[in-house]
């Protein structure tokens, strides 16, 4: 098996809750440590954050971030805004691949997390967490460019209509001294992904109007993911998801010379996508006064498939099928370390691959 080794060494300050700079610098996946970016992962949790702030900048100088606030006994709630899209919709848009893989190949419009906003409601030693999401990214124009009375050659008539957005539910529940575990936590994640592409365009050439269409409509979409995480006091930490993202969407493109009504062309690519993944992770805690270091690994099952049909509706016959089918299987490792200096300056390290 082809290895791929990274490394990361990091010093940093550490105020409050470090989150994204201290996993980054740790180089471990978020299951393998206890921290409040888990809370996004499973709503429970956010009962052991209750009361604080995060904020974080992101790479192109926008922040996100969010409060936790405890409102009873047995209530708590978070509000999140602007986080960094972590659903991989995107990437089945762009799935790179061979002929006709390329997904919607109406743009790359990505939805923005507008809002999270996440409950826990507390039973002694049984939390139930909810996590509402909604993203979106959308855009409309018009563009006019027409010599008035009398239009020339070159003048246009451009409308266009493209969103993109996501609604989001994940259920959990999490159980203190469940079994064998010190805690034990389930949680599933569905989502509804729905993107449209309209693009009416008229250009005035050799004294008559051409019209060409651009059309693109998901027909189903959804994001499905189980995941389940215990812990033992002993250290260990064993994980198991699996998580089905589908998409099937239609891409039509039309083409009406001197806008007569008459086409001459008319096609309509029908694509089907899907990716299934499954891991099974587990990881080690070792604490010392100042140190704690963690290690781990996990086998990672990765399914792909394509389905593309070129028809096209003048002629009414198909031009051409694709299928393809991509498996592939992986053991990833990891082995991060962090080091208290003082109270305000941790070191951290990381070193994973596969």
């Amino acid at each position: 098996m082809k290895k791929i080794f990274t490394m990361l060494f990091l010093v940093v300050a550490v105020f409050a809750f470090a989150t994204t700079g201290r996993m980054n610098g740790l180089l471990a996946p978020y299951w393998a440590v206890e921290d409040n970016s888990n809370v996004l992962y499973f709503p429970s949790l956010i009962s052991e954050y209750n009361n604080s702030v995060r904020l974080e900048g992101l790479s192109d100088s926008a922040f996100f971030g969010g409060i936790h606030k405890k409102l009873s006994e047995t209530l708590d709630f978070s509000l999140y805004v602007n986080k960094p899209y972590t659903n991989d919709l995107d990437e089945i848009w762009n799935q790179p691949g061979g002929k006709d893989t390329n997904g919607i190949h109406s743009g790359t419009r990505i939805p923005t997390n507008y809002i999270d906003l996440l409950f826990s409601f507390n039973f002694n030693s049984l939390r139930l967490g909810i996590l509402l999401n909604y993203a979106n990214n959308s855009d409309n124009s018009t563009s006019t460019d027409i010599n008035q009375p009398n239009p020339v050659g070159g003048n246009t008539d451009n409308t266009m209509d493209d969103y993109s957005r996501e609604f989001n539910l994940i259920l959990n529940v999490s159980m203190d001294n469940f079994a064998m575990f010190k805690k034990f936590l389930a949680a599933l994640d569905f989502g509804l992904p729905k993107h449209k592409y309209n693009e009416h365009n008229l250009s005035y050439v050799a004294g008559d109007w051409d019209l060409i269409e651009w059309k693109v409509d998901t027909k189903g979409a959804t994001y499905i993911g189980i995941r389940m995480l215990s812990t033992t006091e002993k250290g260990y930490n064993f994980f198991l998801n699996f998580h089905l993202n589908g998409l099937n969407h239609d891409s039509e493109e039309i083409i009406d010379d001197d806008n007569n009504g008459t086409l001459e062309t008319n096609t309509v690519d029908e694509i089907e996508q899907s990716i299934m993944r499954l891991k099974l992770g587990v990881s080690k805690k070792l604490a010392f006064k100042k140190l704690t270091v963690y290690a781990g690994g996990s086998i990672d099952y990765e399914k792909n498939k394509w389905h593309s049909k070129d028809i096209d509706k003048i002629d009414k016959e198909t031009d051409e099928e694709y299928n393809r089918d991509i498996t592939d299987i992986k053991i990833p490792v990891f082995v991060s370390a962090e080091f208290i200096l003082k109270k305000w300056l941790t070191l951290r390290a990381g070193i994973n691959g596969y």
